[in-house]
């Protein structure tokens, strides 16, 4: 049981894998049936759920997508005490091949932005949306960003998303760093996927370069050191280490822990979980924060909160980790009390 009873953040939520429409979002019923571990392992607790514990099916048939909608997220999150969750506009084209050259057609998951601002639309309170941008298409994503700010505004807008597996390196300076200067403009943080990825197609190094590096994110980091980045899935079993060095030497880095059952069940493994949460807890207590990867893995999330409070983690380290630390992640477009207390802070250093 977990000893904290106040308001959580979802940091990194997925939504795209509702029935409804799921042929409309390229990829997003991938998720559900067919080959890729996604479909076979990881929502397996999800189908289970549905399916009331008595089968798991894994047809290759449309039909057997379960019957998720976004009232069953907001009835999971209501029962587990979670006030806002931040849904992941994200677009993933494997589309390179071996000689560098574009491939007509490859692998495609790709949950929209104007689905994500679908999704706010009907429930503004509880939910913040990221960009999902592809750096491959260079200025197109840097107007996808304009677009967005014009179109929906910036109060529920939690930053732009890369998904580093489809062959791109956060620091590539030609693509990726136009994304940052217009992040700049609006004071919008960047999401980062870092570590291991099971969808089909997907490229942890690419021209010599290992994409989800946090190591790439470092150096994005120290060239943008005004703008805020989030190191998805601590490093996603590959790269904890890692991880762990980047915090430490960038103070504009955070991390959060999505995709935790099966980090848990990794350190159990070798011994290392209770000193890792330790480590989160007395040296990063203020850059690690809560995120559910829902629905993969956290289905329902009060299984996944049930696990976390296998810890004796204190009541004030949870307090930041399920809540502070996301806001200031996150920052005064969705947050505006946070700009008040930066025009304190200001004021102070000038006094």
């Amino acid at each position: 049981m977990i000893m904290y009873t106040g308001p959580i953040i979802d940091l990194h939520c997925h939504v795209g894998e509702e029935k409804e429409g799921i042929e409309e979002r390229p990829g997003c019923a991938d998720w559900w049936i067919g080959p890729s571990p996604e479909a076979t392992i990881f929502m397996q607790k999800a189908r289970r759920w549905f399916y009331k514990y008595k089968k798991d099916p894994r047809a290759m048939d449309m039909d057997y997508i379960p019957n998720l909608t976004l009232e069953i997220l907001i009835e999971q999150m209501d029962e587990a005490g979670i006030e806002k969750a931040v849904i992941i506009g994200a677009k993933g084209y494997m589309r390179k091949s071996r000689t560098g050259k574009w491939k007509e057609k490859g692998n495609v998951w790709e949950c929209p932005n104007d689905y994500i601002a679908k999704c706010i639309k009907k429930y503004p309170d509880r939910f913040i949306g990221t960009i999902g941008v592809d750096p491959f298409n260079g200025k197109k994503e840097v107007d996808e960003i304009e677009r967005w700010v014009n179109e929906y505004g910036l109060s529920n807008c939690g930053g732009i998303k890369i998904w580093t597996p489809m062959g791109i390196a956060p620091n590539d300076k030609e693509l990726c760093y136009p994304l940052y200067e217009k992040c700049l403009e609006y004071d919008l943080p960047v999401h980062v996927h870092t570590g291991a990825e099971g969808l089909d197609g997907n490229r942890l190094m690419h021209n010599g370069v290992p994409v989800t590096s946090p190591l790439c994110v470092d150096e994005a980091a120290a060239d943008f050191p005004d703008l805020r980045f989030l190191c998805l899935h601590f490093g996603c079993w590959m790269y904890h280490g890692e991880l762990l060095g980047v915090l430490l030497a960038k103070l504009n880095v955070w991390t959060d822990t999505s995709a935790l059952i099966p980090m848990i069940m990794q350190f159990s493994q070798s011994g290392r979980d209770y000193e890792m949460y330790r480590f989160w807890e007395t040296v990063f207590p203020h850059r690690v924060c809560f995120g559910s990867e829902y629905p993969l893995f956290t289905f329902p999330y009060t299984d996944t909160l049930a696990a976390i409070g296998t810890y004796k983690l204190s009541e004030e380290f949870l307090r930041r980790y399920f809540y502070e630390n996301a806001k200031e992640f996150l920052g005064p477009n969705c947050f505006p009390e946070l700009k008040n207390k930066d025009k304190e802070k200001k004021e102070s250093k000038e006094d």
